[in-house]
């Protein structure tokens, strides 16, 4: 089996951002070096296994697919595969011929040929959209490290762009470095504070992962102020309030977690998760009944929660309620092995590249 070998994403010497990137290239450009990134086959992802805990593993998934988002959908027109490879025959440096070629093959299931395309169209034209489109494709088929290069790589060309600074952050998730991941995403946030963007995908991580500190607390917090009316907004804040240690130890804490998330669930009675973390916040203050209300609502508008069915459980208990207890006990055993399946399905029917960074050393790939 064949590997993608990764030694070294070499793109051209940072550029204005003020070029027009409309305009094909019309001789090969500037390399600090050769590119040397090639893609020859695709592992068998049932081999692979899996890595940390099923909320992580989730929540990678998700911030993957969402990279895909971010980048947009194509505009160009449907082509034929064989009047673009004659085209490109005639004109093997424009790099607009090789992504259309790109997006042809993606959309026909043909990773590899997909990823070829993109990065010849971005090593041709190092643009924004061409960079996040190489780095999405790699991010989509597993190779988080390379997509990270890319990336880091377009955030040295658009330093002002938020979306390669939330594709980075992504990219740095998926390789398990949450503090660069963190740092990624609050920077994008700085950039354009109103941009919902940054603060939904470091909201993912944080209900996966324990970890808050000052930044994160500070740019949720500028975000609620400046969207005072967004649900989500001030679930999030207050999310990164109760991820401080000893949180639940400290009243004026626990007072504005709970006014936060009240006024979430005002703002939009069918947002779930306020319910969840509000009911998760009432258990930990051992305030039962008020628990059992907020986690119920929570089960009723997201019924596959595998964490609602947990804490229903586990309140039931504390009340005495052996019965309802089990069951959701139940629900719980089951909405995880359903979860569990339908990723395990995913996993399978994903070409997963197989990658070995073999330039380590070398001073112009970042660590």
């Amino acid at each position: 089996m064949g590997v993608l070998l990764f030694l070294g994403i070499l793109l051209p010497v940072v550029r204005s951002q003020t070029k027009d990137d409309s305009k094909p290239p019309q001789q090969a450009p500037e390399f600090y070096d050769d590119p040397k990134f090639t893609v020859s086959d695709v592992a068998d992802p049932t081999s692979l296994g899996g890595h940390g805990s099923n909320a992580t593993a989730a929540t990678r998934q998700s911030l993957a697919e969402d990279v895909q988002a971010i980048k947009g959908q194509s505009t160009s027109a449907p082509t034929n595969k064989r009047d673009l490879e004659n085209a490109l025959q005639r004109d093997p440096v424009n790099a607009h011929l090789h992504h259309q070629l790109a997006e042809l093959e993606e959309h026909s299931g043909n990773a590899i040929a997909a990823v070829k395309q993109f990065q010849r169209a971005a090593e041709l034209d190092p643009s924004e959209q061409n960079l996040l489109d190489w780095g999405s494709e790699l991010v989509a088929h597993g190779a988080a490290e390379p997509a990270g290069e890319v990336f880091t790589k377009g955030h040295r060309l658009f330093p002002r762009s938020v979306r390669m600074l939330v594709a980075m952050g992504t990219a740095w998730y998926l390789r398990g470095s949450y503090e660069q991941a963190i740092n990624s995403l609050c920077d994008a946030s700085d950039l354009e504070p109103n941009n919902a963007t940054p603060h939904l995908f470091l909201g993912k991580i944080l209900v996966a992962e324990n970890v808050s500190g000052e930044r994160v607390r500070n740019t949720l917090k500028r975000f609620a102020s400046l969207q005072p009316e967004n649900a989500n907004a001030n679930y999030l804040y207050a999310l990164s309030l109760w991820k401080q240690p000893s949180s639940s130890q400290d009243a004026r804490v626990v007072s504005q977690v709970e006014a936060l998330l009240q006024k979430s669930m005002r703002l939009d009675p069918q947002f779930g998760p306020a319910y969840l973390q509000l009911g998760s916040v009432y258990s930990e203050k051992q305030d039962f009944p008020n628990a059992l209300i907020t986690l119920k609502k929570a089960s009723e508008l997201d019924p596959n929660s595998e964490q609602a069915h947990y804490r229903l459980s586990q309140v039931y208990r504390h009340l005495g309620q052996t019965e309802n207890a089990q069951r959701e006990m139940h629900a719980y055993r089951e909405a995880a092995r359903q979860h569990q399946e339908r990723m395990a399905r995913e996993q399978h029917s994903k070409q997963v590249f197989v990658y070995a960074p073999q330039a380590a050393d070398r001073p112009d790939v970042p660590k």
